[in-house]
């Protein structure tokens, strides 16, 4: 044949093959994939849905597809319409498409409405089990896919929801050491209803990272999501996430998953929130954090690292420095019944640590029942928060100071944990406001019964003619420069308490032992409730709403050395009312907008 003669054969063979594409491409962007579908579909409908998912995902990667909606079932990334009962091939994974939505929890074929979705009944789950034998506790992992499901360069639009990965076995070095379940090398992607179980990272070598997911560069949003019995050796049983990373996570729950730093989460100087959030009986601290790290309406319950092996922080191991400077916030958290060594629950090691309206209970470590502090850091505070049944069994029941360089304890309740309430080695905190059990030196500290309404069945509010009420100081409180209430305003002091009330609140004595105006905060997580105040704005020393005229009067009527237990006009809390007050009055005046 002449080359004219190949020429023509070769570009007519283009256009049959280009014709066909174009004939395969899905109207309105969709495929199907249904494992009960037969051989052949060419995935345009439910009716002639592909049976195998890797084959819809080759089509979407030609173009022209904009989600694949996969049904209840189980699917193996070994498997397509040419190798139907797979290859056994560990490298074969289920490679994600750029803005092409990947959908499961459908009914599929046979259904009386195939497109119903409904994530728990129609499960839909992407299985690294290559020969389907797989027993408990990772028996029979070693022929099992290296990573279920990867992505690499993901754009902002990619979805990957109502899916479950589980079995996926990362133990080998050339296969990344991680990211059993989702291994995602770079790019942005969303993940929504998502189940990760059962994944494990291993080697005999080498650093491990992400059980259920590992993520080297880029960002992720977790939305509704669960991740259960997940293994990562060294780091992150749930997830790891790599420098050059943010992650933001939103009613989600951890449980069951272990590793020696961070069973549900390993994070290395990437950017994190988590809310809404359960941690429930992880082994090995639960968040390994050496990033930037913020917890809102976050609950901790019976998480644990072996206090044998001196290991520290069951919920929260925080520790610096690094590349940056480490960094936890923790709003509204509950930490109930987590064991470690240094800290029961939180062990900060030469981090910054911020911890509002927080609630610690049955905790237990060797120093330090809830939280123990090594090293200091350049900024550690604790402000209304309740430290209740703690335990150590060395020292410092709810609070363990190696080193209170720089820390601060601020309108909190210390009550009911044994064998002290607070131990300090040396750099002692400033502790100002608080009730704590047989006394603590500092201003404005009292030693009351705080008469919480059922201590027995663990219900720590305050009742009436609790001595906590309205005793605490209004400028410790931190100002909600996060607008956590949304209400537009970011000058306002943080403006709820534990239960989500109001934090201000006037006592039906109004006695107001503490320090503030028009009303003053109580000692605790929770606020009683009485006469709400809608909002307390920072230096507003009259109480009008509004950073004024009468407030600057006020800061120089108090002007020089503090001499009483409340200085309203010493706004940095340092016995002086001078300048660096003065200042801070001016920078925060007029009203709250």
């Amino acid at each position: 044949m002449s080359n004219y003669c190949k020429t023509i054969v070769s570009l007519l063979a283009s256009l049959f093959i280009a014709s066909i594409s174009i004939a395969n491409v899905p109207e309105g962007g969709v495929l199907f994939v249904d494992d009960d579908a037969g051989a052949g579909g060419d995935g345009l409908t439910w009716n002639t849905a592909y049976h195998f998912l890797q084959d819809a995902l080759t089509t979407a990667s030609q173009g022209g597809v904009s989600e694949i909606h996969v049904a209840q079932g189980t699917y193996k990334p070994d498997r397509n319409e040419a190798n139907p009962k797979g290859t056994g091939d560990r490298e074969a994974t289920f490679s994600l498409v750029n803005s092409v939505s990947l959908m499961g929890g459908y009914a599929g074929i046979g259904a009386d409405d195939p497109d119903a979705q409904d994530f728990e009944l129609y499960e839909t789950i992407l299985s690294g089990d290559l020969l389907g034998d797989d027993k408990p506790d990772y028996i029979n992992y070693d022929e099992n896919s290296y990573h279920v499901v990867y992505g690499n360069d993901l754009v902002v639009d990619t979805l990957f929801e109502g899916l479950t990965v589980k079995a996926g076995h990362s133990n080998s070095e050339q296969a990344g050491l991680g990211g059993a379940g989702m291994y995602v090398t770079s790019g942005e992607l969303l993940l929504s209803n998502c189940r990760f179980r059962d994944n494990f990272a291993w080697s005999g070598s080498g650093v491990n990272a992400g059980g259920g997911l590992l993520l080297i560069e880029g960002s992720l949003q977790v939305v509704l999501c669960d991740f259960t019995n997940n293994v990562g050796r060294n780091r992150g049983g749930g997830l790891a996430l790599s420098n050059k990373t943010s992650a933001s996570f939103t009613n989600c729950s951890f449980s069951d998953n272990w590793s020696a730093r961070g069973s549900c989460l390993y994070i290395d100087n990437a950017t994190v929130s988590i809310a809404d959030s359960t941690f429930t009986n992880n082994f090995g601290n639960s968040i390994f954090n050496q990033g930037t790290l913020l917890l809102v309406n976050c609950t901790f319950v019976g998480n644990q690292i072996n206090p044998d092996a001196s290991r520290h922080g069951g919920a929260l191991h925080n520790t610096g420095p690094n590349v940056l400077k480490t960094n936890a916030t923790i709003i509204k958290c509950t930490f109930d019944s987590n064991l470690g060594h240094r800290g029961g629950a939180i062990y900060n090691f030469s981090a910054d640590l911020k911890i509002i309206d927080c609630l610690f209970k049955h905790n237990i470590g060797t120093r330090g029942g809830a939280i123990a502090f090594y090293a200091g850091g350049d900024s550690i505070s604790t402000t209304n928060s309740t430290f209740v049944y703690n335990s150590a069994s060395n020292s410092g029941g709810a609070i363990y100071f190696a080193s209170g360089l720089f820390s601060d304890i601020y309108n909190c309740i210390l009550w009911d944990n044994v064998p002290d309430q607070i131990e300090v080695i040396s750099s002692p905190p400033r502790v100002t406001f608080c009730d704590v059990q047989s006394g603590w030196k500092g201003t404005g500290n009292i030693n009351d019964d705080p008469l919480f309404i059922d201590s027995v069945n663990d219900d720590y509010r305050l009742s009436p003619g609790s001595p906590c009420i309205d005793a605490g100081h209004n400028w410790r409180v931190p100002i909600d420069s996060n607008d956590y209430d949304a209400d537009g305003r970011t000058c306002e002091l943080f403006p709820v308490d534990l239960d989500g009330n109001p934090r201000f609140n006037a006592d039906e004595n109004d006695f107001d032992t503490g320090c503030g105006a028009p009303v003053v905060v109580d000692m605790g997580a929770y606020e009683y409730q009485f006469d709400p105040v809608e909002q307390i704005k920072i230096a507003d020393i009259s109480g009008d709403g509004v950073v004024g005229t009468l407030d600057l009067l006020s800061l120089l009527a108090e002007w020089g050395l503090c001499e009483k237990g409340c200085c309203i006009a010493d706004f940095n809390d340092d016995g002086f009312v001078v300048t660096s007050d003065l200042l801070f009055l001016l920078a925060n005046w007029g009203p709250c907008e």
